[in-house]
C-alpha cells in the first residue's frame, strides 16, 4: 500500500485553500475598502493670501501692501496685525540671482468689508522698467485656487499702484471686486 496522498484529495484542498481566499479577500474589501487617493495638503495659515511676484533678476526693492476693512495697513514696516499679517518680505539679493522675488501677505481671520491690495517701487536699483504680477489666493477648503490676479509695470521709485480692490461678506466670501486706485504709501 502506497502513504502518497491521492489526487483527488489534493485537488480538493486546493479548491477549498482557493475558495477561503477569495472569502477572505471579499471580507477584506469589505471591511477596508480601498480609498480613492488624495494629493498630500500643505496646511494652509490662511483664509486667503495675497502674493506678489517679479524677476529675481531684478534687485529692485518693490513692497506689497494690504488694508483691511478696519483701515490698517500691513507692510514691510507694519507687519503684524491681528487676523492678517506679512509672513515674507523680500529684499532683493544685490550679489546674486534667484529665480523669481516674491512677498506674500496671509489673511488668517476675515472681516467683512473692502480689502484693498498695493504694490510699491520702494528702491529703484536695475535700470529699466519692473513688471510686477500680483494673485490673490482662496486657501478656504481644499480647492486653492487664484481668484484675482493682475500685471502691472512700475517705472520709478516711488511709483505705487492698486492692484485690486475685494469686498468680504460676513462669511469671508467676495462679493464684489474694483481696481480703483488709492493711495496708500505716505499716508502713515
Amino acid at each position: 500500500m502506497s502513504s502518497r496522498p491521492s489526487r483527488r484529495g489534493s485537488a480538493f484542498a486546493w479548491a477549498v485553500i482557493d475558495t477561503l481566499c477569495a472569502l477572505l479577500l471579499v471580507i477584506y474589501v469589505m471591511i477596508a475598502p480601498p480609498t480613492k487617493h488624495t494629493p498630500p495638503q500643505i496646511p494652509t495659515y490662511g483664509q486667503y493670501a495675497v502674493i506678489m511676484t517679479w524677476p529675481g533678476s531684478n534687485h529692485d526693492d518693490v513692497d506689497l501692501h494690504v488694508r483691511s476693512p478696519d483701515g490698517i495697513d500691513t507692510y514691510f514696516a507694519d507687519s503684524s496685525h491681528p487676523g492678517i499679517y506679512l509672513e515674507n518680505d523680500v529684499i532683493p539679493n544685490y550679489y546674486g540671482f534667484s529665480k523669481l522675488n516674491s512677498e506674500r501677505v496671509m489673511i488668517q481671520k476675515t472681516e467683512t468689508g473692502e480689502y484693498v491690495v498695493n504694490v510699491h517701487l520702494y528702491q529703484h536699483v536695475t535700470p529699466g522698467p519692473v513688471k510686477v504680477h500680483v494673485a490673490l489666493w482662496n486657501l478656504r477648503g481644499w480647492n486653492k485656487q487664484v481668484v484675482l490676479k493682475g500685471d502691472v509695470v512700475l517705472y520709478f521709485q516711488g511709483n505705487e499702484h492698486t492692484m485690486f480692490r475685494f469686498t468680504l461678506d460676513k462669511h469671508g466670501h467676495i462679493v464684489s471686486t474694483n481696481h480703483l486706485q488709492m493711495k496708500l504709501v505716505g499716508q502713515y
